[in-house]
C-alpha cells in the first residue's frame, strides 16, 4: 500500500499486529513518512535504535500511542480525509 500512495502522503498510522510494529515503523521511515505506531513501538532493542537514527536523521516526527486513548474526534478523521 505504501508503495502506491507513498508520493502522496506526508504520514503513516501504523495498526497491525504488535509483532510487525517496528518492522512497518522502519519501512515508513525509510520512505520519509512521520510515524504514529500502536504500541508496543517495536520488538527489539536493535529495532528501536534503527528508529531513532532514521527519526534523527531524516527530521521526522514519530509518536507511540494507543487508538483507544486517542480523543473521540480522531475516530471520524478518515471521513474527511477520503473523499466521496
Amino acid at each position: 500500500m505504501l508503495d502506491e500512495v507513498g508520493k502522496d502522503i506526508d504520514a503513516v498510522t501504523v495498526s497491525i499486529p504488535d509483532h510487525n510494529h517496528g518492522v512497518a515503523a522502519i519501512r515508513a521511515l525509510k520512505m520519509g513518512k512521520h510515524t504514529f505506531c500502536q504500541k508496543p513501538l517495536v520488538q527489539t532493542v536493535n529495532e528501536a535504535r534503527i528508529v531513532r537514527k532514521l527519526a534523527i536523521e531524516k527530521k521526522l516526527a514519530t509518536q507511540m500511542g494507543n487508538q483507544g486513548s486517542a480523543p473521540p474526534a480522531c475516530g471520524g478523521r478518515w471521513k474527511w480525509s477520503r473523499p466521496g
